[in-house]
């Protein structure tokens, strides 16, 4: 009788083993599985902050392109979507933006000869046109930029699409330009 009782207590531990095994199994594959999705996550929040910088510093260089500008003009493909935008400093001295394959260029031009430029790389799939806008004072320079959608796009990337427009006034910065609506003559 002893001798069954051994055997059956082998055959138990055998099983615990198994179902040690097995559950280990399940955590480790849990694991592996919120291992990869955080690194996922953490890919794309890198991407999108990298995106962000790139956005604001091209925004910035815009803006202030545009207001030490003394004048302004835009240049025209064949589609008739405008990809290139002049901002003209100094008679000697000219700002060129132009916008092809997912990339904006911004090159700085002494005496027509190129003397230095940047690159801002979009996502894919992005449209920029550039535009004038004349109102009474002063003109302003529009850099409108648009993520195309396909009928890949998901749901998820159509929310998280950001389309923005860029305005500057040429010649001034309006940011610190006195309201009209204020009343110079109150005691």
């Amino acid at each position: 009788m002893n001798h069954a009782a051994k055997h059956h207590r082998r055959g138990s531990m055998l099983v615990e083993v198994l179902l040690v095994v097995s559950i280990g199994s399940v955590i480790s594959a849990v694991g592996i599985a919120m291992i990869i999705r955080m690194y996922r996550i953490e890919k794309t929040i890198t991407t999108t902050l990298q995106t962000n910088g790139v956005q604001r510093r091209m925004a910035d260089e815009f803006r202030q392109d545009a207001h030490i500008a003394t004048a302004a003009k835009l240049a025209q493909n064949n589609d008739a979507d405008t990809t290139e935008i002049q901002f003209e400093k100094t008679p000697s001295e000219t700002v060129v933006w132009t916008f092809e394959d997912n990339r904006l260029t911004r090159t700085v031009r002494v005496d027509d000869e190129n003397e230095r430029s940047d690159r801002f790389r979009l996502p894919e799939g992005t449209l920029v046109v550039f535009g004038l806008e004349q109102t009474d004072s002063p003109p302003y320079a529009v850099l409108h930029v648009e993520r195309a959608t396909g009928a890949k796009t998901s749901a998820a990337e159509i929310q998280a699409r950001r389309d923005y427009q860029i305005l500057a006034g040429i010649g001034r910065d309006h940011r610190f330009q006195s309201s009209a609506n204020t009343e110079e003559d109150t005691p």
